[in-house]
């Protein structure tokens, strides 16, 4: 009887991959063989995988890799996982393993609150994005511009069982990175794979909260934090410079240098020259070199002089400055630059141009530095083999040397920046161009838009008072009022002038937020020739100016009728900015003064008995339209009269009051009524319903006492306006046929 035995001994047999974010541990657990079954083939090659983060990793983003083990035998092994330079100094906490344990006994958690700010995806992205960056910098304290960091870094491997490890990759600085991820399991001989991974991107780069620039956007639709447009908006001519302010922020862990410089901007016309041509004479007595006279049958040539000038966009300098021009941009902190603009002095004129920023890197770190950071890689990674040398039998050994033996070279290990340069090992390559602000600036004169159209006969500004001469000063038609708005997008501070007999009564703006003059704007309108009433208008605000007309008198004293009833002034209300310039309105005000006329004004009533009353009717009219309001009163002859130039009819002529009499002495009359030539006109129907056009009547009585010779002036006199005087003669009798209470007998 015998036994035939037959056995497999198969050591620990760990094989290595990459796998995607969607892959569980339990997808990659290999089935149990059962007892007595052959056990499955490892795979054919179990060397570990390079970890290429990619060649294009963007600035300031993690970047995972997941490596899978997988145990291929029935041994339980424990495992360990480092890094062998760039290792992270810490782990942040939203990549920390929670404690199970812990988690299962909690039954509300405020775990999600940090995150959730904001209830849209985007403001939860950018909270997200926040978070990460203060723990970034927390990780990638060291300043070397990445950090690798393995979760979890050990563990234990069940038998026919995977386990799945982060690798994160965190980085604050481009440039090429190389390491080494060193495995070492129980069991087993350790080993190594390369990391790898290049950083593009600059973490210098222009704040995006600047007041009045604009980040424009990159190919790929995003905004470029490299390149913006800082506009100045629209200055006033003549005025001093405009200036503004950005900023520059450094996210790396090297101090930077920004130089800027300042170019012009190519215009559309940049290629054209100025080109002059002139023909010159020869001198006298001599012909041109080659002439020929007109009996040769030619015509004489002429010398012509082609000068050529380059264009004068490329030779004038941009009126933009920048302070200072050189500054350092210290690691994880920003620097402030101030851009002014000048505006022109001789007009309206649109200014650009291109804000370049060349940069370079200023290493606090030398090489002893880099040398001692290395030896001291060198020193942990060797304390790791010692510590796990016991776990390996005599073949891990040599395997052990062979790895401690090739990884002397240590202290040379560097990574490339974007430039091509060791860190450590020299300068870096100086940024060039790497920031650029495109710079717009206007240069305009200062206007104030008019609320309404206001235009004189040359197309001007003008403003028009018409007054009556029968209203009080505080009558609503000696005022006017003017709003002016400020459309441009600038403050337009300004000084206000007007000559009597125009006086600004009020003026107020419609904000009272930055509507104050500073210190240098009141210096500024002090220098200005015209000083009144001063004013500062913010962009979009509105001035409200309230105007009255106050003339000497409201009466005429001139002697022409026509220039009587209105008298007219001018006068020129000014309004001055800071920076010289003026903006006017033609000013004119009207008095308008009412008067009478009589129709007819002499009228003579002939013979009239002592004894009887003779009667007659006036027609009065008014031609304006102001309100006459009237009276008569009687204008007595004068006195002392040369007898010398009367003659003796005139002599004896009676000037007493008492033989006139009137319907009425006073009255009111409206205008402008028909003319005295229809005043007996019948009037259509529905012309005149408030009876305003129709002219007045006024009954004349004379009644004579004596036989004699009268005549006697009367004045209409109107009340602030132009009077009237009307002459009335009769002839007193005692003859009975000037009697109309007669009856005559006919003739034979």
């Amino acid at each position: 009887l015998g036994f035939l035995l037959k056995s497999l001994s198969r050591g620990l047999v760990v094989s290595f991959s990459l796998v995607g974010p969607e892959v569980r541990p339990e997808d990659r657990k290999l089935p149990v063989p059962a007892e007595g079954e052959p056990h499955a083939d490892p795979p054919s090659t179990i060397k570990m995988p390079a970890l290429d983060f990619g060649s294009d990793v963007e600035l300031c983003r993690r970047q995972t890799l997941r490596l899978c083990m997988t145990n291929h035998s029935a041994i339980r092994a424990e495992y360990h996982l480092s890094i062998k330079m760039f290792n992270a100094l810490c782990v942040p906490p939203s990549l920390a393993i929670p404690d199970a344990n812990a988690e299962q006994h909690r039954l509300l958690s405020d775990k999600h609150e940090p995150t959730s700010t904001f209830s849209s995806k985007a403001g939860r992205d950018h909270t997200v994005q926040k978070i990460y960056a203060n723990e970034d910098k927390a990780v990638l304290a060291a300043n070397d511009g990445v950090a690798f960091l393995v979760i979890p870094p050990d563990g234990t491997l069940e038998p026919w069982a995977s386990v799945i490890v982060d690798v994160v990759c965190f980085n604050n600085m481009p440039g090429m990175y190389r390491s080494e991820l060193l495995c070492n399991i129980q069991g087993l001989a350790p080993t190594s794979t390369s990391l790898k991974v290049k950083v593009a991107g600059n973490p210098v780069h222009l704040a995006s909260n600047t007041v009045g620039m604009v980040l424009k956007k990159s190919g790929s639709g995003s905004l470029d934090a490299c390149a913006a447009r800082l506009s100045f908006g629209h200055a006033l001519v003549g005025t001093e410079k405009v200036r503004k302010i950005i900023k520059v922020v450094n996210d790396g862990p090297i101090d930077s240098r920004v130089s800027w410089h300042v170019k012009a901007k190519r215009a559309a016309d940049a290629d054209v020259v100025q080109a002059a041509i002139s023909i010159l004479s020869p001198p006298v007595g001599r012909s041109a070199p080659g002439a020929r006279s007109e009996a040769d049958g030619g015509s004489e040539p002429q010398l012509v002089s082609l000068s050529i000038k380059p264009h004068p966009d490329l030779t004038k300098p941009p009126p933009f400055e920048v302070e200072p021009e050189e500054q350092v941009v210290p690691a994880h902190g920003n620097a402030v630059f101030r851009v002014s603009y000048a505006p022109s002095a001789e007009g309206e004129v649109h200014d650009g141009a291109y804000l370049v920023a060349d940069g370079a890197w200023m290493d606090d770190q030398d090489a002893s530095s880099l040398a001692m950071a290395a030896s001291t890689s060198q020193a942990s990674f060797h304390s790791l083999v010692a510590a796990t040398v016991s776990l390996a039998d005599a073949s891990s050994q040599e395997r052990l040397e062979q790895i401690t033996s090739s990884t002397s070279h240590v202290s040379d290990v560097s990574y490339q920046t974007s430039g091509g340069v060791a860190l450590g090992k020299g300068k870096r390559d100086s940024l060039r161009n790497f920031l650029q602000v495109e710079l717009d600036g206007n240069s305009v004169r200062p206007a104030l838009a008019l609320d309404r159209a206001l235009r004189g006969p040359n197309l001007q500004q003008f403003l028009g008072f018409v007054a009556w001469s029968t209203r009080q000063r505080s009558h609503h038609s000696f005022f006017k009022t003017i709003v002016f708005s400020n459309t441009s997008p600038s403050r337009l501070p300004c000084t206000m002038h007007v000559a009597p007999p125009f006086y600004v009564s009020e003026c107020t703006t419609s904000t009272s937020s930055n509507s104050h003059l500073s210190n240098e704007e009141n210096a500024a309108l002090d220098a200005l020739p015209m000083q009144g009433r001063r004013a500062c208008l913010p962009p979009g605000a509105v001035l409200v100016v309230t105007l009255q007309f106050r003339p000497v008198s409201l009466v005429s004293r001139a002697h022409d009728v026509n220039e009587q009833l209105r008298t007219t002034t001018s006068g020129l209300f000014t309004i001055q900015f800071v920076n010289g310039d003026s903006q006017s309105v033609e000013l004119e005000g009207t008095v308008v003064e009412p008067t009478i006329l009589a129709s007819p004004p002499l009228f003579d009533f002939g013979r009239v008995h002592v004894e009887t009353v003779c009667r007659t009717t006036l027609q009065l009219a008014n031609p304006t339209v102001v309100p006459a309001k009237w009276s008569i009163e009687h204008v007595p002859a004068p006195e002392h009269v040369d007898v010398t130039l009367r003659d003796n009819d005139r002599a004896d002529i009676i000037d007493d009051p008492s033989c006139w009499s009137f319907d009425r002495d006073q009255g009111l009359l409206s205008g402008p009524t028909l003319p005295l030539t229809s005043a007996l006109a019948h009037m259509p129907c529905g012309f005149d319903a408030d009876g305003k056009r129709r002219p007045q009547s006024l009954n004349v009585c004379f009644s004579p006492s004596v036989q004699a010779p009268y005549e006697s002036r009367f004045r209409i006199k109107v009340e602030h306006g132009v009077d009237f005087e009307l002459l009335l003669r009769g002839h007193g009798s005692y003859r009975e046929e000037d009697d109309h209470r007669v009856q005559q007998l006919p003739h034979p």
